[in-house]
């Protein structure tokens, strides 16, 4: 009888590091797609959550708060949502006009390259683009031209899957709801 040491044999070894690459070969792309399309939805309660904020500073402080995009050093308001946002106490004192900025209130920093946000005002059918959400004294959405009914952020992250876009709404109430939408480029999973 012969004396077998106790271990694997080399075509053991290679079977399961092959099983082991097929295994990992089939999970990491979903598991790159979860990463994705949790991104996606971090950002979209990322801007609830601050939307939500300008709206509770605004009333109380009983004063005009409006949220913005920032500039590229956060240090004032700019025009591209993707370098991060500001709420700030805002001196202007006509609806219609610009942000004037008073006080930061509060930074979220720029986010990342592959965010999308891009955010409009008006009403169904004629919406235009926009830099800023302006919340009046009392929690109301200051209207900014005849026409604002509301304000509408499409929020998601570059090859995100399924529905994972958000298009968030605030009325001019000053309310906040938020829809599940498939994600551009029409990933189907989920």
């Amino acid at each position: 009888m012969k004396d077998r040491s106790a271990g694997f044999t080399l075509i053991e070894l290679m079977v399961v590091v092959v099983v082991m690459t097929i295994a990992a070969a089939i999970a990491l792309p979903n598991f790159r797609t979860m990463i994705i399309n949790h991104q996606s939805q971090g950002l979209a309660e990322d801007v609830i959550g601050a939307i939500q904020f300008t709206r509770s500073e605004a009333v109380k402080r009983g004063e005009f708060v409006s949220l913005c995009a920032s500039n590229a050093d956060q240090s004032a308001c700019g025009s591209d949502w993707s370098n991060g946002m500001l709420a700030v106490t805002d001196i202007a004192k006509e609806n219609g006009a610009a942000v004037t900025v008073g006080e930061i209130l509060k930074i979220w920093e720029g986010f990342s390259p592959s965010a999308s946000i891009s955010v409009e005002r008006g009403s169904a059918g004629s919406l235009s683009a926009t830099s800023f959400l302006r919340y009046a004294p009392g929690g109301m959405m200051a209207q900014i031209s005849n026409n604002d009914t509301e304000i509408r952020f499409e929020v998601y992250v570059d090859e995100c899957d399924g529905p994972m876009q958000r298009n968030i709404r605030v009325t001019r109430a000053g309310m906040v709801s938020a829809e599940r939408v498939q994600c551009p480029g029409g990933g189907s999973g989920g």
